[in-house]
């Protein structure tokens, strides 16, 4: 299997990046305009902040990436269909994804603002979606 495996992660992971923010966006547009203001939010409108909000979410992730990267060079080794790797991929993806964010509400020690938990499960879902929707080498159809 010919595999771009840096290609494919960093494909992966900037997507991610870049679409998360915006799920995030909605879902909070879609809590505020239903529920009361939350104290974390008044009147901070995130669309002005997404710029803030992409670079931050890289630089923090950089030591995810890093591991996912890893992961994926070692199960292209080690796991012989496409639909295996790309599998596995995803739930390491989830995983890393989901324990890097538990770290940082660990450190923040207790109450979670809601807008953390959807950036979460945005990326979560992020990740697991485009490790699905980008190819992952030449030859991908021939190993179902």
């Amino acid at each position: 299997m010919e595999c771009t495996e840096f290609k494919y992660s960093l494909k992966v992971w900037v997507t991610s990046m870049v679409v998360a923010p915006v799920i995030v966006m909605i879902c909070d547009y879609a809590e505020n305009s239903v529920l009361p203001p939350s104290p974390y939010h008044g009147n901070f409108d995130l669309l002005p902040a997404y710029p803030t909000i992409v670079l931050f979410s890289g630089i923090c992730s950089l030591p995810t990436y890093i591991f996912f990267f890893l992961f994926i060079k070692i199960t292209i080794n080690y796991a012989n269909s496409i639909v295996r790797i790309k599998s596995i991929i995803s739930v390491l993806g989830i995983a890393l994804v989901a324990g890097t964010f538990e770290l940082f509400f660990f450190l923040m020690g207790g109450g979670t603002p809601n807008v953390f938990i959807y950036s979460m499960i945005a990326s979560c879902l992020c990740i697991a979606w485009f490790s699905w929707f980008y190819r992952l080498g030449t030859n991908e159809k021939l190993n179902y």
